[in-house]
């Protein structure tokens, strides 16, 4: 089995920005509060399908490039940041996301539609 999920990679230059917020997040913060992700799994998750049958991932594969075929090109851009449950007890960061958030959400849509067989 193997656990998937279905996520766009971050360029460097937002991962950078992001790794520079949460070295600022970690200074204010006491140790252990908050579990820190590191920079090269920061990611957008569109889907999380659990555990999965290796050999599916090919099927999955091919539900992928369907899902994406039906989607225009689109450009996204980070935009704001925050924390859960307050900033004096964090215990999620997030960042934003703006820009062709329609088409995020056809994509995610899409996805969702296409991979429904796992997850």
């Amino acid at each position: 089995m193997w656990r998937l999920f279905i996520a766009i990679l971050l360029p460097e230059e937002i991962k950078a920005r992001l790794a520079a917020s949460q070295r600022s997040w970690q200074r204010r913060t006491s140790g252990g509060v908050v579990r820190w992700t590191p920079l090269e799994q920061m990611h957008l998750t569109l889907r999380f399908l659990g555990d999965v049958p290796e050999e599916s991932v090919p099927a999955i594969v091919e539900a992928l490039h369907r899902a994406a075929a039906t989607v225009a090109p689109f450009a996204l851009r980070a935009s704001g940041l925050g924390c859960f449950p307050d900033a004096r007890r964090p215990r999620v960061l997030w960042a934003g996301v703006a820009g062709g958030l329609t088409a995020l959400h056809n994509l995610q849509g899409r996805i969702a539609a296409e991979t429904a067989p796992w997850g």
